[in-house]
């Protein structure tokens, strides 16, 4: 299951709607759309999707798959810097 797919399935699940996640976030709901979609495709640990799982109560490791550097990755988002 690729990163839009699981997000799609998040949401659908989420009483929130997308834009709402995004605002929350910090995101314009385009980009949040664009992940939903599939159109953008990040990388493990990237900060929005982090910052989405967050707001949705997932945990980091059910969108990406296993990286040595996920841990490091998620903990920079948290901080508000990235890698």
């Amino acid at each position: 299951m690729t990163v839009s797919q699981k997000l799609r399935a998040a949401l659908k699940s989420s009483q929130m709607k997308s834009y709402e996640i995004a605002n929350s976030v910090g995101l314009d709901p385009s980009p949040m759309s664009s992940l939903i979609c599939g159109n953008a495709r990040p990388k493990t640990g990237d900060c929005r999707v982090v910052e989405i799982e967050r707001v949705l109560g997932i945990a980091p490791k059910g969108y990406f798959e296993d990286d040595e550097l996920l841990a490091a990755q998620v903990a920079s988002c948290v901080k508000g810097v990235e890698l």
